[in-house]
């Protein structure tokens, strides 16, 4: 669900070629998804919902969180990882590549 998603967003919003995106695709089939934690989330913020996604991301090793949620994007200066927008996410992996 969430890979369809992110790549429903991708295509929306960055209009990246097929080839870049079947690219991003295969990077994100190396990881695993892993489901919600079910301890208290590493900090409070504005979006309660948002919690369990950054919990999630920490209970599974995450190095990064890409979101387009302002909320969470908000609270990236409190955050154990970093929070970046698909558009920063997208020109770390790519060099900005369309």
């Amino acid at each position: 669900m969430v890979v369809v998603e992110s790549r429903r967003i991708a295509t929306k919003k960055l209009r990246p070629s097929p080839e870049a995106l079947d690219s991003v695709q295969a990077v994100l089939d190396r990881f695993e998804f892993v489901p919600p934690p079910s301890g208290p989330p590493p900090l409070r913020l504005r979006d309660s919902d948002d919690e369990v996604v950054l919990a999630s991301a920490l209970a599974g090793g995450a190095e990064i969180v890409v979101s387009g949620d302002k909320d969470l994007l908000v609270a990236t200066d409190d955050s154990p990882i970093p929070i970046v927008e698909p558009r920063a996410f997208w020109v770390l992996i790519t060099g900005g590549a369309r």
